[in-house]
């Protein structure tokens, strides 16, 4: 996925799911960082899916890893998506120059920070997502924005997993949730797209896989790879949106309509998502649907026939371009396999574990 693209698209919907998808771009070797591609963009984000990932697991964080993130912190509690130099203060988000401290990489930085179960600096992060709350009840990627799926999905899944309840995030009485819902296609599109969620708010709403995936696993209200859910027979279920009718406020229902239009686009493409920028698979945005799946304990039979695709694509997957590990997407099979009850050990034949530590930049 290309930089530029995602800029033009949307910063949140791209960057939401950049540390799964870039491609590989050298970069020199930073002590403590996983991946040796170029951290630009996901330095933050992606060190943060693996560490929440091996902690998931039950695997012990290296020090050095830890101490690269806590490094990562600006005195006010957020994170940039890399600050190449920590001694210098962070800047203030900027969306014309695609800079500064930003609510996706904080919010990645709670869910890693939460798992060391570090709570003095994640205090700290958590106060500086909800200072950058929206009157709509969303979250924009840079403070001051205008507030996208992605970036409000990311931000309930941290706070979620730093123990503050969804119904208890609200500016003017308006929560994420609320924000999510009217995102979500209703009765007015056709039956394939209900459920699914727009980037941002529209009319009509127009869906898109990489924001409802992550809106799935955020109106769970669980942390799924820290606590699984034990799946019901109500996880066959793959629900339509009756119509006439309305969304639904009720996180239950919500999550029938949005499961049950991941389920059958699933299901339309062999079980794993079109890659929307180019030819092949969005296997990043798969992950995320089961994640959701097994979060939302909806869709069992088609999150386990998409947990199998995975499987089978997995060394191409978790490989760059140019053969080396992308850490990100490591990471994201780490919350997978927790979320699944499932082990790390062989996931398609691969040790997710010692893969994500063998990553490790030493020097």
């Amino acid at each position: 996925m290309h930089t530029t693209i995602i800029r033009r698209t949307g910063l949140a919907l791209g960057v939401a799911l950049l540390a799964t998808s870039l491609a590989s771009s050298p970069a020199s070797a930073t002590p403590g960082l996983f991946g040796s591609q170029d951290a630009t963009y996901d330095g933050v984000y992606r060190q943060s899916l693996v560490i929440a990932g091996l902690r998931a697991n039950k695997v012990t964080v290296p020090k050095a890893a830890i101490a690269w993130l806590d490094a990562q912190q600006c005195a006010d509690g957020g994170f940039e998506s890399l600050r190449t130099n920590t001694t210098l203060p962070c800047a203030p988000g900027d969306p014309n120059t695609y800079s500064g401290e930003d609510t996706n990489s904080t919010s990645a930085a709670v869910l890693a920070l939460t798992s060391l179960k570090d709570v003095k600096r994640a205090k700290r992060a958590v106060a500086f997502l909800r200072s950058a709350q929206n009157p709509d009840g969303g979250f924009p990627y840079y403070k001051g924005g205008t507030s996208d799926v992605n970036s409000t999905a990311m931000a309930l899944l941290a706070l979620t997993a730093y123990g503050v309840k969804p119904a208890s995030v609200h500016v003017a009485d308006l929560t994420p949730v609320d924000f999510l819902i009217t995102a979500t296609v209703g009765c007015e599109g056709d039956e394939a797209t209900r459920g699914g969620m727009a980037y941002m708010p529209a009319t009509p709403n127009t869906p898109s896989v990489m924001a409802t995936v992550q809106g799935l696993a955020a109106l769970a209200s669980v942390t799924p790879w820290v606590k699984p859910v034990k799946q019901t027979k109500r996880a066959a279920v793959v629900p339509v949106l009756s119509c006439p009718g309305t969304l639904s406020d009720e996180l239950p229902k919500l999550r029938d309509v949005v499961s049950g239009y991941l389920a059958r686009s699933l299901a339309a493409n062999n079980n794993v998502f079109p890659n929307a920028w180019g030819p092949g698979a969005d296997l990043s945005s798969t992950a995320w649907a089961v994640i959701g799946f097994a979060a939302a304990d909806r869709a069992g039979t088609q999150s386990a026939l998409s947990d199998n695709a995975l499987r089978t694509n997995a060394g191409s997957y978790i490989a760059d371009s140019s053969g080396n590990t992308n850490a990100g997407r490591v990471g994201l099979l780490l919350l997978l396999v927790a979320s699944r009850h499932e082990s790390a050990k062989s996931f398609g034949g691969i040790n997710l574990v010692t893969t994500a530590l063998g990553s490790l930049s030493a020097s």
